[in-house]
């Protein structure tokens, strides 16, 4: 008896705009389970979506907030520097 398991994955981020924008999913075709969680994972990775959750899961004063974009804009700068080097 072959039993056939079809799993679809489905991560939805909810970013104060439309869902269907933001919806990241992937197919597990053939029973691949380890394929399509590589997927997904990379998938999630270049998003940034784990980075977005983690630094949603406490309140970020507003001055923090901006104190962290201007480190992150700083860096930014950095990277882009090197890279014209």
């Amino acid at each position: 008896m072959v039993v056939v398991v079809v799993v679809v994955i489905v991560v939805v981020v909810v970013a104060g705009t439309d869902a269907g924008d933001d919806m990241i999913g992937i197919y597990v075709k053939h029973n691949d389970v380890d394929t399509a969680l590589r997927i997904l994972k990379k998938k999630v990775q270049k998003a940034g979506l784990l980075r977005e959750l983690r630094r949603r899961r406490h309140y970020e004063k507003p001055s923090e907030r901006r104190r962290r974009q201007k480190r992150e804009g700083i860096k930014n700068a950095r990277k882009r520097l090197l890279t014209l080097r």
